[in-house]
């Protein structure tokens, strides 16, 4: 019973999230671009390499999720400054003598 009760509690403060926090929409299209970034992008990011870390360490959900409220914030800044996206800095491949 306390299982089912809690179950529910979390349901509830997920929908409350899910009305506060913005457009179905375009939380859709965040998740799916940070679905694509990890799984199907082959071009290097830091963000990519930052969504890798977390994914190695938390699992794949919690990285996507992290990878799109970043996204949101770099989109944010972007749309305010008038800037590009910047894909990063690749790291430095050392040549095997």
């Amino acid at each position: 019973m306390a299982r089912r009760t809690l179950l529910n509690q979390m349901r509830t403060i997920e929908n409350v999230v899910r009305a506060i926090c913005g457009d179905e929409l375009a939380r859709t299209a965040l998740d799916e671009a940070a679905q694509t970034l990890l799984v199907r992008s082959r071009q290097w990011s830091s963000l990519r390499a930052w969504g890798m870390k977390i994914a190695r360490r938390r699992g794949m959900a919690r990285a996507r999720v992290a990878v799109a409220r970043k996204l949101a914030v770099v989109l944010h800044r972007m749309w305010r400054d008038g800037s590009p996206f910047r894909f990063g800095q690749e790291p430095a491949v050392t040549a095997a003598a």
